[in-house]
Formats: structure tokens, sequence, C-alpha cells
């Protein structure tokens, strides 16, 4: 039986967590609100009955004025033209098929039982709503900000560093200097390139390195072509891709690290974008769709951000940080291997880049650097473009040594 758009929406919140005063609670009533009103398009009403059932979860529970005020405030954001008619049906032969998450009753569903499949008609970019959704955290979040809650340092890692954290002993990881290709390395079996005149690609889901036939890809005489890059080639379906090409950096970050997403990496293209890989793990394709289906409210915000719904697909690769494209550095700001579902706003700082990077300079370069202090150099010249007191410390370093 098809759920109506109301029961879909009630099965979603039900998955979330109350809010909690003084941890965030404000932004995550909000949060649920904008769900039920941007996501899910619901009635004023409607919205407040889901909203008064979550509420019994939080600590403590909002007071009713409280709730109807966060859902007319949704409600006014959710205003514009552009929230309108989200969702459209799409032809059932669309290779990126995606389907809603359902109460868990119907979880264990065959395909055949699920509901027809819909999609949502995406939110177009729109640089001043994202601006109100980033408020204060635009100013905040930096990449000193980020690394200061990176599982490591992430100056501290390069490529094969990044693929260590994320990906367990014996995967294998596809890598690429041309993204139209069958990929030029195999990690760990194969050495990494440092960079490429167009930069340097991943997979991000683990493969087995082999080539398998690709039924959706054949040549002229109708057979399939031979992949390694395809999801016949996939052991495990664990990451999902999030990149805005059109965004500023800080709006886009502003928002990202309120949202409840497993963020398990941010880093730069090497030019305006920034990619965020969200952790997924599911053991199939299917249940990968699911999973993005289930993600749906939470893309529709993001698309004002001006995500790029194309890049979201199972399969897509995405730039590997720490690389070279050309001359600029494909750059880690955060990598986490096992990211909960809390924003990144609400964890806590793990270090002090600032401090310890400028701690090192004070005492300078040691007699037994082989390589006259570069590391130094190189991890204040790392934060130096967001952080004041690391680029005086690199320059006050290279008026001293040269």
């Amino acid at each position: 039986m098809s759920l109506t758009m109301e029961e879909r929406a009630a099965a979603y919140v039900a998955k979330m967590d109350g809010a909690v005063a003084k941890s965030g609670g404000h932004n995550q009533t909000f949060y649920v609100a904008c769900v039920l009103m941007h996501g899910f398009r619901l009635t004023e009403s409607a919205a407040m009955s889901i909203m008064r059932e979550w509420n019994a979860r939080c600590a403590p529970p909002w007071s009713e004025p409280d709730l109807v005020y966060k859902i007319q405030s949704a409600a006014r954001s959710a205003a514009s033209s552009q929230m309108q008619d989200l969702w459209a049906k799409v032809s059932a032969d669309n290779r990126d098929d995606a389907r809603f998450s359902r109460p868990a009753e119907a979880a264990e569903a065959s395909d055949a039982e699920l509901p027809p499949i819909e999609r949502p008609q995406w939110p177009e970019h729109d640089a001043g709503r994202l601006r109100e959704f980033a408020g204060v955290w635009r100013e905040s979040v930096s990449s000193v900000w980020l690394a200061n809650r990176s599982a490591v340092d992430p100056c501290r890692v390069d490529a094969a560093g990044f693929l260590d954290v994320l990906y367990p002993e014996a995967e294998k990881v596809l890598v690429f200097t041309n993204q139209r290709s069958q990929g030029q390395a195999v990690w760990p079996d194969e050495s990494l390139p440092a960079g490429a005149a167009e930069g340097v690609w991943f997979l991000p889901q683990p493969v087995d390195g082999k080539y398998h036939p690709n039924p959706r890809s054949v040549d002229k005489d109708g057979k399939p072509k031979s992949s390694r890059r395809s999801m016949e080639s996939v052991t495990a379906w664990r990451y999902m891709l999030l990149e805005s090409d059109e965004a500023d950096m800080r709006d886009w970050l502003g928002l990202l690290v309120q949202l409840p997403l497993r963020v398990a990496a941010i880093y730069s293209s090497g030019g305006r974008s920034v990619h965020v890989l969200i952790r997924i793990d599911r053991p199939t394709k299917d249940s990968w769709d699911q999973a993005k289906a289930e993600l749906l409210p939470t893309l529709n915000l993001l698309c004002v951000a001006g995500i790029d719904m194309k890049a979201v697909t199972a399969v897509r690769l995405s730039r590997l940080p720490q690389c070279m494209r050309g001359k600029r550095l494909q750059k880690l700001f955060y990598v986490n291997p096992n990211p909960s579902a809390r924003p990144l706003c609400e964890l806590p700082m793990l270090r002090d880049v600032e401090a310890d990077w400028c701690g090192m300079a004070a005492g300078g370069v040691a007699e037994s650097d082989d390589d006259g202090g570069q590391w130094l150099f190189d991890g204040l010249g790392y934060y130096a473009s967001a952080s004041v007191r690391c680029k005086n410390a690199l320059e006050d370093l290279r008026e001293i040594y040269g």
C-alpha cells in the first residue's frame, strides 16, 4: 500500500533525535520543522501534529507556542517559489532510482512491494537563502575550525594516509588521473599519483580491482563492456558525495556544519568546489538508493546551497585530497572514519592547530632536521590562509631561516 506524504514524514521524523537544551536544541528543532515544511511540503497543521510527537523526546519538551513559532518560521523560509513543486514522477527505467523510506514493519518488503517511485524537482541554488541558513556559522567555520574537530590533524595526512583512515585493511580504492578512464591505480596495490594537470580522483566506494561486464554500457555489437569502476566491481556501498560548485564556500560550510549528517571527510577540489563525503554503510546498491531517499528532505535544503545533484550517484568520482591539481592542492579540511549523525557545530575541539604549529615555530628549526625544517614551514603554510597567527609565524620563520 502506498504511503501518504504525511505518513512518510512521520516515519522519517520518528528516526530523528529529540532536541536537548543547551546542546543545539534550537537548531535541531528548526531543522525538524524545515524537514517537514521544505522536504515533505506538509501543511502547518500536519507538520504540527508530527512535531508534537517528536517533541515528547525533547529534553525538556518545547511549549506549544514555541513549536508553533518554529513551524511558522520554517514556513516563511519555505515560501519562495523555488521551494514549490518539489515532488515529480519519474520513469521507472531511470538508472538512479531512489526509494522513499518507510516504516520498520515494511522495511523487509521486496522491491516489487515498494510504493511507486517518486523524485523531487530539486530547488535551485539561492545565495540569499543559503546565507540566511548559514547564519553565524559562516563566520566561524574555516580550515582551522574544521581541523580542530578532525580525527587527525589534516596537514599531517598525505593522500595514502587519508585512504588509510577511511578504508579498512584489505579494501581497495580505484584512483584516476583521467576521470574518463578505467583508473590509473588500485590502492594499496599500486602507488598513488602525487598530482596531475587536471587533478586526481578516486571512487569512494571500495572495489575488488577486477574488470566485470557492465550491462548498462554496451559496444556496437550490443555486448557489455568490461569495467572495473561500475557497480559490479563495488564491494561495499559506504559513501555518498555532496559538492557545490555554485555556493560561496563559507555559506556552504556554514549550513553543512548544522546538519545531522555522518560527515566522514571535507576537502577542496583544488578550485572553488568543496567535496563532502557522507558515510552511508549499506550492503547493496538498492539499499544505498534507499539511504539517498531517506536523505531527500536534507538534500532539498542542500540544493538551495547549490549542491550538484548529478554528483549524488553511487559510483560518482570525487577528488582525492592531498594530491595536486596543476599547481593547486586538493586540500583536506576534515576527516573522521567513524562519524555520528551529530552536527559538526556540536562537536568538541580535539586540538588547537594554531597553538600547536605556532608553538613549534617558536622553538625554531632543529639542527637535526635533514630537510631544513620544511615540515614546519609546510604545517604553518597549511593554515596560513585561515589563521593570522600561523601566517605571522611563517613569515617570522622565513625571515630567520630564509
